[in-house]
Formats: C-alpha cells, sequence, structure tokens
C-alpha cells in the first residue's frame, strides 16, 4: 500500500485554533534577533506598522472569518520591508492552511463530490481546483508545516531523515 496524503489525518488531532497557532507563532518572533530575508543582516529589522487582513478558519464544520493585524518589518540594512506571516497563513489568501487542507482531504479522500465540498464548506469549485493545483506546486513545505506543528521540537529533530 502506498501512503501519499496521511499527514491529512492529523490535521484534526492539533489542539490549536487556527488563530491560537498565529498568537502562538507570534509570540516567538523577536525581530530583532532574526535576519532579514533580502540581505541576510541579522539584527537589523525594525517594526513597521502593521496591516490588517481577515484569517477564514473552519470552527465546528463552518467557515469562520476573523480580522487579524500582521505585523511589517523594514531592515535598517538594505531597507526592504517585509510582512510577518505564521505558519497557519497561506500569502495572499484568507483561508487558513488547516482550512485549505480539510478541502483539500475531502477532495482527494474522494469522500464528497465536487458540489458537496463546494456547498458544505462555502467555497466555489473553481476556488477548490485553483487550491488542488497550489498544493500539488507547494506540497512539500505544506506537509512540513503540519509535521513540525504536530510533532514537539525533541521528536520532530529525532526522526530519521
Amino acid at each position: 500500500m502506498i501512503r501519499i496524503y496521511t499527514v491529512f489525518s492529523v490535521l484534526h488531532e492539533i489542539p490549536l485554533t487556527d488563530r491560537q497557532w498565529l498568537e502562538k507563532d507570534s509570540a516567538g518572533f523577536r525581530g530583532a534577533m532574526e535576519r532579514c530575508p533580502h540581505c541576510g543582516a541579522k539584527g537589523c529589522l525594525k517594526d513597521f506598522g502593521q496591516y490588517g487582513r481577515y484569517l477564514i478558519e473552519l470552527e465546528a464544520g463552518e467557515a469562520s472569518v476573523h480580522p487579524v493585524e500582521i505585523k511589517r518589518y523594514r531592515c535598517t540594512s538594505c531597507r526592504h520591508t517585509h510582512a510577518l506571516l505564521f505558519s497557519c497563513l497561506v500569502p495572499y489568501r484568507s483561508y487558513t492552511l488547516r482550512f485549505i487542507l480539510t478541502v483539500l482531504y475531502s477532495c482527494f479522500g474522494k469522500q464528497k463530490t465536487v458540489e458537496q465540498i463546494s456547498t458544505d464548506f462555502g467555497i466555489a469549485a473553481s476556488r477548490l481546483y485553483e487550491w488542488k493545483k497550489l498544493f500539488m506546486k507547494h506540497k512539500e513545505v505544506w506537509l512540513g508545516v503540519l509535521k513540525s506543528l504536530y510533532r514537539s521540537e525533541t521528536s520532530f529533530l529525532s526522526w530519521p531523515t
């Protein structure tokens, strides 16, 4: 037997809501200690404001919309600005990673038809196909994010490579 999407099974076992996941990630970030993603300078990221966006997550099987603030940083070395996006957020999307993966699980698991999935999750069929294409392009990164969240740091590091 070949199991391709086994990590989907842990989606419902993660004890945090997506908003709690975002808060947990943001609590551990220290801009002054991080490297600039553009020039690599360490300790040069300074607060540069924030902007609002929406986080759409699943709560009790229903889509739930919440406003969140995204922090921005500016590198004092190269002057580039950077938005701080966390593991549960997908760049340029409002839906959280777990929401998207839950929808894809229904699709790949052949549990429901496209029409049923669209109705149940309140999304258009075209969005589902867009997510399938995006998933196939970024599968390794997304699955790694879930494995990282599900496992403790110690057990994650002790995984055989």
